[in-house]
C-alpha cells in the first residue's frame, strides 16, 4: 500500500522534546523524582523435548539468557538439566546462553528450566560498552535493508530534515511518529512476524518486530546507530501469571545522552502512553538478547538466527520446534 503522506512534527511536538531532553540531562533538584521505578521478580524458561527426538541423532540446545546492564540486573540465575551443559557467550554483541548436547539415543522425555531472578529498573538513556561502536549498529540485517528504492520511498515520505529537527533525538522521534502513524498492530495471516522491513512497507501492519524493522531501516538510512533488542513482557499491576510469548523494542544511539529506548509498537497500542515511550521504558519487560542474524558459536549449524528469545534446538542441520512437539512455556512471579 502506497503512503502518500508525509508526516511532519510540529512545533509542539518539538517543545514536547524539551520534558524527555531535560530528563536525560545532569542532576537538578528534580533527580530524585525522575529516578525510574524498581520492580523485583522471578521469571520461569521452561523446555520440554520428547524423548523420540533423540533417537535418530544428538541434538544441541542453546537457550538465551537474560541481559545484565544498567537497567537490569540478574540477581540470580540457575538452570536445571538432566544432561550438565555451560554458560557462553556469543561475540559480536555479547548475548549469554546456554548450552548443552544431548547424546543419541539418549530416549527420554527432557526438562530444561532456568529460573532468573531479576532487579529491572524503568529504562533510561545510558551507555555501554557497545555505545564506542556506532557503526557496527548502522548496518544492514537480512530483513532490515538500510539503503534501495525500498527505503528511499519511505525516507521521502518523512518530513524534511532541516534547522528545526537538528540532532539525533528529534530525526529519531520524526521516524517514530512516521513508524506509529502508517503501521497498525495485527496478527493476520502469514508473513508478519518476522521483523521485515520489506513486510512492513508492504503490508502496513504486523507486530513488535515489524514495527522495529522498519523504525531501525529508516534510523540507520539516517545514519542513527540503533539496535534490536527482545525479551518478554512482564504485565505491570499483576502478582504472576504465564506469558504468552516474547516482546521487542529498538534502542538507538546519541552521542550525548547514551542509548535511547523507544516502543513504537507499544505507543500505536496505547496512544496515551505514546509520550514515555520514547526515551524511557517502564519496567514492564525483562531482557533477554540483542541483534539480529545471530550465531552463538561454532556449535551451531543450522544457520544464523533471525533472532534469539526462543530456544535454539538443533539435530544436524534442522531446528526443531513445537512442530516436532518441543514444547515451552514463561511465567513470573512479582517480588
Amino acid at each position: 500500500m502506497q503512503i502518500s503522506r508525509r508526516f511532519h512534527l510540529p512545533p509542539l511536538a518539538l517543545l514536547g522534546l524539551i520534558p524527555f531532553l531535560a530528563a536525560c540531562g545532569g542532576e537538578g533538584a528534580g533527580q530524585a523524582k525522575d529516578r525510574p521505578p524498581v520492580r523485583h521478580f522471578q521469571f520461569h524458561y521452561s523446555v520440554t523435548i520428547p524423548g523420540r527426538l533423540f533417537e535418530a541423532s544428538q541434538v544441541r540446545v542453546f537457550i538465551p539468557l537474560p541481559l545484565e546492564d544498567g537497567n537490569q540486573s540478574i540477581l540470580k540465575k540457575e538452570i536445571s538439566s538432566p544432561v550438565p551443559g555451560e554458560f557462553k557467550v556469543e561475540k559480536k554483541y555479547g548475548n549469554h546462553f546456554w548450552y548443552a548436547q544431548f547424546p543419541k539415543g539418549y530416549g527420554k522425555d527432557c526438562r530444561i528450566r532456568g529460573d532468573f531472578y531479576v532487579e529491572r529498573k524503568g529504562e533510561r538513556p545510558g551507555f555501554d560498552h557497545l555505545a564506542s561502536k556506532p557503526d557496527l549498529f548502522l548496518k544492514p540485517n537480512a530483513l532490515v535493508p538500510v539503503e534501495g528504492g525500498l527505503i528511499q520511498k519511505e525516507i521521502q515520505n518523512l518530513p524534511p530534515s532541516g534547522a528545526a529537527v537538528a540532532g539525533v533525538i528529534p530525526r529519531a522521534r520524526q521516524i517514530f511518529d512516521y513508524v506509529v502513524g502508517t503501521m497498525e498492530y495485527k496478527k493476520v495471516g502469514d508473513g508478519w512476524g518476522k521483523g521485515s522491513t520489506a513486510w512492513a512497507c508492504s503490508s502496513r501492519y504486523g507486530n513488535c518486530t515489524d514495527f522495529h524493522a522498519l523504525f531501525l531501516s529508516l534510523a540507520r538510512a539516517e545514519k542513527i546507530p540503533s539496535r534490536f533488542v527482545i525479551g518478554f513482557p512482564i504485565p505491570e499491576g499483576k502478582k504472576e501469571g504465564k506469558i504468552g510469548g516474547y516482546h521487542c523494542w529498538v534502542e538507538f544511539l546519541d552521542k550525548k545522552k547514551g542509548w535511547i529506548p523507544l516502543d513504537a509498537s507499544e505507543a500505536w497500542k496505547h496512544p496515551k502512553e505514546k509520550e514515555r515511550l520514547f526515551g524511557s521504558l517502564p519496567p514492564d519487560r525483562i531482557a533477554f538478547t540483542m541483534g539480529r542474524d545471530l550465531v552463538l558459536s561454532e556449535d551451531q549449524k543450522s544457520g544464523p538466527l533471525n533472532y534469539f528469545v526462543y530456544p535454539l534446538i538443533e539435530t544436524g542441520k534442522k531446528r526443531l520446534s513445537k512442530k516436532d512437539g518441543v514444547q515451552i512455556s514463561f511465567s513470573f512471579q512479582e517480588g
